[in-house]
């Protein structure tokens, strides 16, 4: 996914170019979009999405930016009206320019000052089940989405186990409801409680497909930690303008 009008990125407006280059205007702007995305309709979620990758494109510490701000919304709004910010964060990732890689690091992750803002990390510390659910399929998706983000997080061999496990024992602990399995939502309800659907089976199922890809992997790598350590330490060169000073548009350090 890439912007189709590559040349007005190359000559923003006046307007558009504040958004792009001021740190205070993108963060204004990026925190507005957040906002509007916690309680819009499909339409404008989509609109806004699009918007967000158009000022991503080629950009890096707008980038960092918005998934920083993504992530924190992630990790605090109520767990029903998660959906919009993951699917926001997704198209991010998807992005197909020079930064592609190193975004998908920095979310998976997190950065050298603030390792806390991951996906991992949020599975890893959440106390609330759903919360944790959707962390786990968007990584999934993502995966099943993009090469470059299912290299990467098959890299991340005992995390991504962890998480899986951790999916395999909700959806065992939880006996099967037909009627629940076809009209509850563990990403709409506002229930707290975690419930085996359809959904989330079928999220178990393709996360068990990634570790039966990562223990293929494993058989045939003498020492498949090197390649954990190697993409995790790269995911903190990726910073974001308050933590190396740059404004957006910076580059990418190492």
């Amino acid at each position: 996914m890439i912007p189709s009008d590559i040349e007005s990125l190359q000559n923003p407006s006046p307007g558009m170019h504040q958004i792009l280059f001021s740190v205070e205007m993108s963060r204004a702007f990026i925190q507005e979009c957040c906002s509007t995305l916690r309680d819009c309709d499909a339409s404008t979620a989509d609109a806004i999405s699009h918007m967000i990758c158009y000022c991503c494109y080629c950009n890096q510490s707008f980038s960092a930016c918005i998934i920083e701000e993504l992530q924190n919304n992630i990790s605090t709004v109520p767990p029903n009206e998660l959906k919009s910010y993951f699917k926001a964060l997704t198209e991010v990732l998807l992005i197909e320019d020079s930064l592609q890689s190193k975004r998908i690091q920095f979310t998976l992750a997190g950065g050298k000052y603030k390792p806390e803002l991951s996906i991992f990390k949020t599975i890893q510390t959440s106390s609330e089940s759903k919360r944790i659910y959707q962390g786990i399929k968007f990584i999934v998706g993502l995966a099943n989405r993009c090469f470059k983000a299912r290299d990467f997080i098959l890299a991340q061999g005992e995390q991504l186990q962890t998480a899986v496990s951790w999916l395999r024992r909700k959806i065992n602990d939880h006996s099967w409801s037909h009627a629940s399995a076809f009209s509850f939502s563990n990403e709409s309800s506002t229930s707290k409680i975690f419930q085996r659907t359809i959904s989330a089976q079928d999220t178990l199922d393709e996360a068990n497909a990634l570790l039966n890809e990562l223990e293929a992997r494993d058989s045939r790598a003498p020492n498949p930690s090197l390649t954990t350590t190697s993409t995790t330490s790269s995911s903190s060169s990726f910073k974001s303008s308050r933590e190396s000073g740059n404004t957006p548009g910076g580059n990418i350090e190492g």
